[in-house]
């Protein structure tokens, strides 16, 4: 191995995080307070959720701390493959085959999680589990890098990997976010980067040359023009419409017999565009913003997915995009279900059937996608070999 590709100190990890799971551990208030305006009566109910959820939380951190170690080594590692003219050594697979199983066991952990007792609880647990899922593919687009000897090649899949990385933490972002949806928790706040990340401002484009930009997409704001549910929808029923369409024809390029490149490319094309489209204005409830993040996160999961599946760089790329597939239908369902709540219908049709096994997303891990469940009052770890710690980025950031 080449002595560039060196690794960082755990302590450096945090160094350099932004959003995304780094900053779900970062500044955690313990406190049992419920965040509120004065004079504003707490009921017994808001006052229970918040005892849930900071319990859903802490589980959370607890299910997902197999990653946390490797997260900031994953992204650092892709950015060295896209930014090296030399082809990494074999020896890589033997760094990173650890990442990818450990990975899988916090995708497998947070997944079996009992969600807090709000509508949008399973919500915030089916976005935690979609990041890590993520998080899984874009250590195994790392992992496909040793095998890719021409440069070019290798520098676009890692430049994929990094954009399945950054769509990760986004949708990590949004849980945590959908998590505190009225605004009565104390999760000790973080900015954080723009909801949807842009892959031209940060250099992460299809076919780009050149070092990446990653605060080229700028960061979280709220103040930006909104519409009222029933408006919005209005609005962009034409849009949503379209993008359907493009999902429900991108279904079929999954099976034995894919579309040609030429199609999937235009696509993945249309359904960045489609992305782009839909985001400004934003439904001006927090339901019905978050559900349109999830939607706009899914159309970008699901245009990877097509890349991946047009990409000449086959070795393990149509079962990648399979799976990536996959999580981009979760997050539209989430999206959906969100912005119901909301007052906000889509069209009708649906997104299609890709007629995709389910267990292509339980592969890997400690428990090879089949924990044990389980039940009220038991511990996050139950049945990890040695169970877990919650590490402390703050020890680790103050040296």
């Amino acid at each position: 191995m080449s002595p560039r590709w060196v690794y960082p100190t755990v302590a450096g990890i945090f160094l350099v995080a932004g959003g995304g799971l780094v900053a779900n551990f970062v500044g955690h208030d313990d406190s049992n307070t419920v965040a509120r305006q004065p004079g504003v009566t707490v009921s017994a109910a808001d006052t229970r959720y918040v005892t849930e959820a900071r319990s859903f939380y802490d589980q959370v951190r607890l299910s997902l701390s197999p990653l946390l170690g490797h997260v900031q080594l994953i992204k650092t590692t892709l950015r060295q493959a896209l930014e090296e003219s030399e082809t990494p050594s074999a020896s890589l697979a033997d760094v990173v085959g650890p990442w990818v199983e450990d990975t899988a066991t916090a995708r497998d952990l947070v997944g079996r999680l009992i969600p807090p007792g709000r509508p949008e609880g399973a919500a915030v647990r089916d976005l935690y589990t979609a990041g890590a899922m993520l998080y899984l593919e874009s250590v195994r687009t790392l992992a496909r890098t040793p095998r890719i000897t021409d440069a070019a090649l290798r520098h676009e899949t890692a430049r994929s990997g990094l954009r399945i990385y950054d769509l990760a933490d986004r949708v990590v972002d949004q849980a945590k976010r959908v998590l505190n949806l009225h605004g009565d928790l104390q999760l000790g706040e973080l900015t954080l980067p723009a909801e949807v990340p842009n892959f031209v401002a940060e250099n992460l484009q299809s076919g780009a040359t050149g070092p990446v930009s990653p605060e080229g997409a700028g960061f979280a704001d709220a103040t930006g023009p909104q519409l009222r549910p029933r408006e919005w929808s209005a609005k962009f029923q034409p849009a949503l419409a379209r993008a359907m369409a493009d999902q429900r024809e991108a279904a079929g390029a999954y099976g034995p017999a894919p579309s040609p490149t030429a199609t999937l490319l235009a696509l993945a094309g249309r359904l960045d565009a489609a992305a782009a489209e839909i985001g400004t204005p934003v439904p001006d409830t927090p339901a019905g913003r978050e559900g349109l993040v999830a939607l706009r996160l899914a159309l970008l999961v699901e245009s990877e997915s097509l890349r991946v599946a047009a990409s000449p760089a086959q070795d393990g790329a149509p079962v990648m995009a399979g799976r990536i597939r996959l999580v981009g239908e979760r997050l539209w369902g989430v999206g959906s279900e969100l912005l119901a709540a909301a007052g906000v219908a889509l069209p009708a049709g649906g997104i299609g059937d890709a007629r995709l096994d389910p267990a292509l997303l339980r592969e890997g891990g400690v428990f090879k996608g089949s924990p044990p469940p389980l039940r009220p009052g038991e511990p996050a770890d139950k049945g990890v070999p040695g169970g877990l710690r919650v590490p402390d980025p703050n020890k680790a950031l103050n040296g």
